[in-house]
């Protein structure tokens, strides 16, 4: 028995790549506490947690590698240590325990139809500042230039059971909603469950995406908006525009679930004039001039990807109501009926995925 304590003890742990397995099932409500172990090499006194100890074996560099006792250190975390002689193998038991993590809190702020746009990209620059709730009511702001790059995300939504609504009725000169980095550079922002009504556009959109990265816009409703008809066709109007530069691409776009009404062909839904990783999933475009515009003209597209799309009543003069232009990607489950059909040419691409009717 001393020859097996002996051994146990003298085992050592190469720290340079060696892994041992532990077989350690650890609850989500544990935490693991710091504990810390000063060593020298060829020495037998330790500090644990700055108390002094003292192993029988002290640790050793062998072949230029910083070797370690195993059972020693592993008893330190909590460890069962047994030692199997025929098969010469080390077993470690560990289970964590500790007390649990704290709730996780965010800081959740108000916005409200009386208050200004400063206000709001006040609240959307403070990166102390999770989720900006917005008030029920009709909100008349102007257009609003977004170019916050944040490190900690945030999410603009609707309070719980609000109806919000973005009037357009009195944004002048035909601009959108948002110009999200359209100045400078944005990023790491979701916004959800909104409703843009009453917008008279020009050539842009409701939202337009420039200089950005990480951006999600969810669950949104366009209605009552349409193009001037002036300075800017039905296919220059549109519900969200994304657009590129050979240098300036943006990234990591996320748009799904989005309902637009193209007010008898007077606009168009999306746009997407290069990026890479524009993800738009679950739309529903009805009365449009184009449910989807997609080339590399101004920039490389990669990545595109569409699925479950729900299309009525849109076609282009040339009889499209989906359109792709060297870009690179994938579509699938697009259903149209009553509209146009699918063109898709130049080099590369869109692959189909499958499951389209149109």
């Amino acid at each position: 028995m001393k020859r097996l304590t002996v051994i146990c003890l003298c085992l050592m742990l190469c720290l340079a790549g060696t892994t041992i397995q532990i077989d350690a099932k650890v609850s989500t409500a544990d935490t693991v506490a710091n504990r810390v172990i000063i060593i020298t090499i060829g020495s037998k006194i330790l500090k644990v947690d700055d108390v002094d100890g003292e192993i029988d074996a002290g640790p050793q560099i062998k072949w230029g590698r910083t070797m370690l006792p195993v059972r020693f250190i592993a008893e330190q975390f909590g460890a069962l240590v047994t030692w199997n002689s025929t098969l010469q193998r080390v077993t470690l038991t560990l289970k964590v325990t500790g007390p649990p993590l704290p709730p996780l809190t965010q800081r959740i702020v108000s916005f409200t139809p009386s208050q200004t746009s400063s206000v709001f990209l006040t609240l959307l620059a403070d990166k102390s500042v999770d989720v900006i709730e917005m008030a029920a009511g009709t909100y008349h702001l102007p257009v609003i230039y977004i170019d916050i790059d944040r490190t900690r995300p945030v999410v603009v939504r609707p309070a719980a059971g609000a109806t919000v609504v973005l009037s357009g009725a009195n944004i002048v000169g035909g601009a959108g909603q948002f110009e999200i980095g359209d100045h400078g550079r944005a990023g790491n922002i979701t916004m959800q469950g909104l409703i843009f009504d009453g917008f008279i556009l020009q050539q842009i959109g409701i939202i337009h995406i420039f200089n950005a990265h990480d951006i999600t816009l969810n669950d949104m409703v366009v209605r009552n908006s349409q193009t001037n008809g002036t300075t800017a066709t039905p296919y220059q109007s549109w519900a969200i525009y994304i657009t590129s530069t050979s240098t300036i691409i943006p990234t990591n776009i996320t748009a799904n679930h989005w309902t637009v009404d193209g007010s008898a062909r007077g606009m168009s839904a999306l746009q997407v004039y290069g990026g890479s990783h524009i993800t738009a999933t679950g739309w529903s475009v009805a009365h449009a001039y184009f449910a989807v515009y997609s080339c590399s003209d101004r920039g490389p597209l990669t990545d595109f990807v569409l699925n479950g799309w729900t299309i009525s009543d849109t076609s282009s003069s040339g009889n499209a109501s989906v359109y792709f232009k060297s870009s690179s990607g994938t579509y699938s489950n697009l259903h149209a009926t009553g509209s146009g059909a699918l063109a898709n040419s130049g080099t590369p691409n869109l692959i189909d995925g499958g499951g389209n009717s149109l």
